[in-house]
């Protein structure tokens, strides 16, 4: 047998691997979604400055080294309801009331309290990492609760006098509109 149909059987082998592991390891018994994907692009750690606002950071992060918990954290998300009509998806826009914790329970963004929805695009960068990650698959009208590990948020960095650097987040999400 040639190499090359060697190493396509081991392509294949480690593909069903994955999807295994993956059906394997889903929470069902909580009704928690799992989104992390190793060929996603989307799993980019985030960095801000403080002038960023939450909605618009940009992922910079490329080539810093994460630990062995880093790698292994995920955006996990649960929806307290469903909603109905139009699904958050690559491209779409949306509109949004967020309250973001720390993981001690302590405020640090809550978009009700100023009247002032965030919007962004699904996919574009515009919603931070681990939120763009929560959002999707969302359906208008429902609300979900979001856990972001700190490289999906604002990583190393934080934001000056809100984040603290290396914060995991805790969000509740209500999904306005998708347009």
């Amino acid at each position: 047998m040639s190499f090359s149909k060697i190493a396509l059987i081991l392509i294949g082998l480690s593909a069903v691997g994955l999807v295994i592991a993956q059906v394997l390891f889903k929470n069902t018994d909580e009704k928690m979604l799992v989104i992390e994907s190793a060929n996603d692009p989307a799993t980019t750690p985030q960095q801000t400055t403080p002038e960023d606002s939450p909605s618009e950071a940009k992922p910079s992060n490329l080539g810093i080294p994460l630990t062995p918990e880093q790698r292994n954290a995920v955006v996990k998300t649960k929806d307290i309801s469903m909603g109905s009509s139009k699904m958050a998806s690559q491209g779409k826009k949306v509109s949004f009331n967020i309250v973001v914790k720390l993981m001690d329970g302590k405020v640090v963004f809550d978009s009700r309290g100023d009247g002032r929805p965030w919007t962004g695009t699904v996919g574009d960068g515009s919603l931070m990492n681990g939120l763009d990650r929560g959002i999707r698959g969302m359906y208008q009208g429902g609300k979900r609760a979001i856990w972001i590990p700190a490289h999906f948020a604002y990583g190393r960095n934080g934001i000056s006098g809100q984040v603290p650097p290396n914060s995991d987040l805790y969000a509740e999400v209500e999904l306005l509109t998708v347009f």
